[in-house]
């Protein structure tokens, strides 16, 4: 069940690029042409920053993509600034709609890399981030690179939050019985360095990660943060799904699992990730009630298009505690909410496994 290009870039994208370079010069085996794009939303100042940052690379040559989903609609110098002229070509959209996969389709398809490297509008590259990419591509096998990540310190993300969370008993048993047991009965070896878990998915359609483990090794998937593709891979195993715009770029990576297609991870090609807690490369939702409703849909599709429904009971248990998490903001209007989310997401998987997608 791919996800084709046509119609996945939204009808309202436009087009502020003044340059227009008809191929990409010099580039080589040992170079290739690299397009990094870039998902913004509401962030325009924290964008500029990172642009600038990443035009610090040395790598010798790439391009920038921004497509901008802000409401506001202005110039590509209106956004950008200086950094438009800064002998590099960065080169900016912008797409009426937000939303994430049809962003990222977007940059796709208006890229001209043979590698396309996908990053936050709120990150810092480590230095020769890009080298540290592209240097997997020799070998023909590797189809994607997933980066490391480190979250900044100075992110306003209250992280502690996360840890509370494991610290109620319900929760933790959750975890531990049915995502990590299930990662240990796997016959696939893939997603660890050593005795670190680095990237792997669970048969509740958990993700189990560390992005700071030290080193390479094949692994399921990688953070949307920080994650480059061969161009090329797209039309074998489809573009991103905007119908999910949580989890997309998980959706993709089981995609190339099925096709037998090889993830590396490489911590060299890390970010330190700045968690913005405002726009980001998605809309957030202005009422908590449709943000569940998102949140939960996303979740349920997700499970329903990539795993076999014998797991569902396991993928209603990793559901629970966000579900009790609703229960505490919205009250019994929770369940309802809870309710129509798994059965939209039932007619949407319906649609396009009839489709033949």
């Amino acid at each position: 069940m791919g996800t084709s290009q046509d119609g996945l870039c939204g009808s309202g994208s436009k087009d502020w690029s003044q340059s227009a370079r008809s191929e990409p010069a010099a580039a080589s085996d040992q170079f290739p042409f690299v397009s990094v794009v870039i998902a913004s939303y509401r962030r325009r100042d924290l964008l500029r920053s990172t642009i600038s940052h990443i035009l610090k690379d040395p790598y010798p040559w790439y391009e920038i993509i921004v497509v901008d989903q802000t409401e506001e609609e202005l110039p590509a110098d209106g956004v950008l600034g200086n950094l438009g002229k800064s002998g590099r070509e960065v080169r900016y959209f912008h797409l009426a709609k937000a939303n994430l996969s049809a962003a990222r389709n977007l940059g796709i398809q208006q890229s001209r890399g043979e590698i396309i490297l996908f990053c936050d509008d709120d990150i810092i590259p480590w230095p020769r981030w890009i080298q540290a990419h592209v240097r997997h591509y020799a070998d023909p096998k590797i189809m994607s690179v997933a980066g490391g990540e480190v979250v900044s310190q100075e992110s306003k993300v209250d992280l502690s939050l996360r840890r509370a969370r494991w610290k109620r008993p319900l929760f933790r048993t959750l975890v531990l019985w049915q995502d990590i047991k299930s990662v240990f009965t796997r016959r696939a070896p893939g997603g660890r360095i050593g005795k670190r878990i680095v990237a792997q998915f669970t048969r509740s359609g958990a993700q189990l990660h560390d992005w700071t483990v030290s080193g390479t090794g094949i692994v399921d998937f990688g953070k949307g943060c920080n994650m480059s593709f061969r161009k090329a891979v797209f039309p074998q195993v489809g573009y991103f799904d905007p119908r999910c715009t949580h989890r997309d770029e998980a959706d993709l990576f089981i995609r190339l699992k099925r096709k037998g297609l090889l993830v590396m991870y490489d911590s060299d090609a890390g970010v330190c990730h700045l968690k913005a807690d405002s726009g980001g490369g998605w809309f957030r939702l202005p009422d908590p009630r449709s943000h569940y409703r998102w949140r939960f849909y996303c979740e349920a599709y997700f499970f329903l298009k990539n795993f076999p429904t014998i797991y569902f009971p396991l993928f209603l248990l990793r559901l629970l505690p966000e579900a009790f998490h609703s229960f505490r903001v919205l009250g019994f209007g929770s369940a309802l909410v809870l309710t129509r989310s798994l059965m939209d997401a039932r007619r949407a998987v319906k649609e396009i496994v009839k489709q033949g997608e």
